[in-house]
This record gives structure tokens, sequence and C-alpha cells, in this order.
């Protein structure tokens, strides 16, 4: 099979929460069609000063604006990331 690793990302929540503070909440599922597992490593972007609230699983910051989650999943199975950001302009 071609394609045997997909991922889907959507925003699940947009909130202001002050004149020039937003909350954004996300979830990313990941998809594995291989007969065996995969640790996929999936980077997010974030602008502006930010910070990360309820992330499952846990990220490593990577760079000012980059995010890292890294997914063991299984054989023939699904994962899902959430997370929130809060960030500032």
């Amino acid at each position: 099979m071609f394609f045997d690793k997909l991922g889907e990302g959507k925003i699940t929540d947009h909130k202001k929460v002050a004149a020039n503070i937003y909350r954004d909440s996300y979830e990313i599922s990941l998809r594995n069609h291989k007969k065996e597992s995969v640790l996929v490593k999936v980077r997010e972007h974030q602008y502006g000063d930010w910070i990360i609230l309820l992330p499952s699983p846990k990220y490593t910051k990577k760079n000012a604006n980059t995010l890292e989650f890294a997914v063991l999943v299984e054989a023939d199975e699904q994962a899902t990331i959430t997370y929130t950001s809060e960030y500032k302009f």
C-alpha cells in the first residue's frame, strides 16, 4: 500500500481570551496501515508569544516556533494528539 501512514488535523475550538490573547485547541488523528508499529513525529508551528496547555502526549519544543510530538502508533491502529495553544501578538 502506497499510503500506509495517514494524519489529519483540525482546530476544535478557538477563543479570544483578551484583547490580544487567543486560545486554540487542536486534534490530530494518526492512522497506521502498516503491519508493524511506527514512531510518527508530528511537527506543529506556533507564532507570537505562545504556551501549550493540556498536551496529550507530551511534546518537545524544537525552537521558538516549533513543537514536536513523537507518537508510537501500533500496527493497523489509530492514535490521537490533542493540545491547546494560548498565544498573543
